[in-house]
Formats: structure tokens, C-alpha cells, sequence
């Protein structure tokens, strides 16, 4: 991967962090991010991740659908 295109992703990700707005919802109460390594490839220079998202959310609030 070339320095301008990470570049540009660190760019964009900066962006994203920048354009925070305030929100508000009863249904969904919390939430994690977890990841783990799978390991290096050492051919191409590649990191390879498993990222997963876990929502909890309340189903019997009004705000849920």
C-alpha cells in the first residue's frame, strides 16, 4: 500500500471522528467492538484482522421496532 493512499485513509478516518453529531435512541443500549489477529502474511506485508460488532439492544422499550 502505497504512503498516499494510507494517506488518504487516515485522512478520511480523521474526517469521520471530525462530523460527530448528537443522537438520541431508546432501543439500543449498548454495544462492543472486539478484534483479534489472524496472523501476518510476510509475502504481501498484510496484517489480517477479524473484527466483530456486538449490539445490545432492548426490545421491550417503545423505540424499538
Amino acid at each position: 500500500m502505497g504512503i498516499l493512499k494510507e494517506y488518504k485513509i487516515f485522512l478520511f478516518v480523521c474526517l469521520l471522528t471530525l462530523m460527530q453529531y448528537c443522537a438520541f435512541g431508546l432501543h439500543i443500549i449498548g454495544g462492543d467492538v472486539t478484534y483479534k489477529c489472524l496472523g501476518l502474511d510476510t509475502i504481501n506485508k498484510e496484517v489480517e484482522f477479524e473484527i466483530t460488532f456486538t449490539m445490545y439492544r432492548d426490545s421491550r422499550s417503545g423505540g424499538s421496532i
